[in-house]
């Protein structure tokens, strides 16, 4: 089963200063949120790139967030 699942999942790639929202898990739980809510806060900037796909992220304004952040808990920033 997992190499099945290898084969479909795609990996990811963030670097350092790469622009990205991260997940408002507080809103994500099942039934606190609408169809159409905004689920994703940010941008943030990455600022260092940690192991086991962990981030340092900073807000645009430079100021840090503190914890790192795990990978699975971001996307990236597309500027429209």
């Amino acid at each position: 089963m997992k190499a099945q699942f290898d084969k479909r999942a795609k990996e990811i790639i963030f670097s350092d200063g790469d622009l990205v929202l991260k997940l408002d898990a507080a809103r994500d739980d099942k039934g606190n949120h609408g169809k159409f809510d905004n689920l994703w806060i940010g941008p943030f900037q990455i600022r260092e790139v940690q192991d086991n796909n962990t981030f340092i992220l900073n807000e645009v304004g430079g100021e840090d967030l503190g914890s790192p952040v795990n990978g699975r808990f971001l996307k990236h920033f597309i500027q429209g």
